[in-house]
């Protein structure tokens, strides 16, 4: 069933929080976004580069009136992971980033067919 994988909930956070940016009228609507934006980045981390590339797009375009969205995410994003991180005993960053951060990445991905196909 495709509604238990995350790539959906991450594509419908994310989608949510942009909406939510865009239609805000307060503050508070505002901090809402961010906080969205920040459970987008909780279900799958490879959030992060969208959010990277368009934080300073938003702030530019809405001439800093989204600053509030960005604090907002930014604190509940680092207030999670020292909790999460408090409370698995470390497990959690190391999970989350330290392990991720030492895969590595084949320089041919055509080495590994061509080593167990057999050519004739």
């Amino acid at each position: 069933m495709d509604l238990a994988k995350t790539d959906s909930l991450f594509i419908f956070l994310l989608l949510a929080a942009f909406v939510i940016e865009h239609t805000s009228k307060s503050r508070i609507s505002l901090m809402i976004s961010g906080l969205t934006y920040s459970l987008a980045y909780m279900t799958k981390q490879t959030a992060l580069p969208v959010l990277v590339l368009y934080a300073p797009i938003s702030l530019i375009i809405s001439n800093g009136k989204s600053l509030m969205i960005w604090v907002s995410f930014i604190v509940s994003v680092v207030v999670s992971i020292v909790g999460l991180n408090f409370l698995s005993g470390g497990w959690f960053v190391f999970y989350t980033h330290s392990n991720i951060a030492s895969h590595s990445i084949a320089p041919d991905l055509f080495v590994f067919p061509r080593k167990f196909v057999r050519t004739a």
